[in-house]
């Protein structure tokens, strides 16, 4: 069964925001490699890119063509956001990687929401009916609150008075 133009369209810019994703949680891992929120961003890390696999896995099932240009505005997305949130531009490092999890615990619920509107839509797809949205949507809250304390933590330290710039 071929997925409807606006199926296509809401999964095609999904998968964009997934490369976006998956590269700034790559980025943090990397930053932070050796360390305990290192230790947490590789296992966020594998966990989204198992799920980029879902989406992309669906989107070849459903016949569906994967857009270069979605994909490429993901990925500029991502590389622009390297320079708004980094250390130099932000002037504090702890703003800096605030700002980075603030960007991506907003990709992970976009995320969750489009694992709950395509359960919530019923959508009459076997393919789609074959994936355990509920486990989806149950991972993405559990990424969410995995990184939330990491999140406060850095908005607590970035604001702080006596915090100088790093």
């Amino acid at each position: 069964m071929a997925a409807s133009g606006e199926l296509e369209t809401y999964l095609q810019d999904h998968q964009g925001g997934s490369a976006a994703g998956a590269s700034l949680a790559k980025r943090l891992c990397e930053e932070h490699e050796g360390t305990p929120f290192g230790t947490v961003m590789a296992g966020i890390l594998r966990e989204i890119q198992a799920d980029q696999q879902v989406l992309l896995d669906l989107v070849e099932q459903l016949g569906m063509d994967h857009s270069p240009v979605k994909q490429a505005a993901g990925w500029v997305a991502e590389k622009v956001s390297r320079l708004r949130l980094n250390t130099p531009t932000t002037g504090h490092s702890e703003l800096s990687r605030m700002m980075q999890l603030d960007t991506l615990s907003l990709g992970i619920e976009g995320k969750r929401l489009m694992w709950a509107a395509l359960r919530d839509a019923q959508v009459d797809d076997p393919h789609v009916r074959a994936l355990d949205l509920d486990d989806l949507i149950a991972r993405a809250e559990a990424q969410r609150r995995t990184i939330e304390p990491y999140r406060v933590e850095a908005a607590a330290n970035a604001f702080r008075a006596d915090q100088p710039p790093a």
